[in-house]
């Protein structure tokens, strides 16, 4: 397992928008778009979050 921080940002925007639309349902609860993925990559707060990946 990964700890991210603020220097990966970008990595995580990359991968959550390569998500496919089921993916996107399973992960956020509903079908999000683009933007709406940037608002939430762009709201990490990674001194407060805990953001791991595998």
């Amino acid at each position: 397992m990964l700890r991210f921080g603020a220097a990966n940002t970008p990595r995580i925007l990359e991968h959550l928008r390569a998500l496919d639309a089921d993916d996107r349902l399973l992960r956020f609860s509903h079908g999000i778009r683009d933007e709406g993925i940037a608002a939430y990559v762009a709201s990490l707060d990674f001194a407060r979050d805990h953001v791991h990946g595998l």
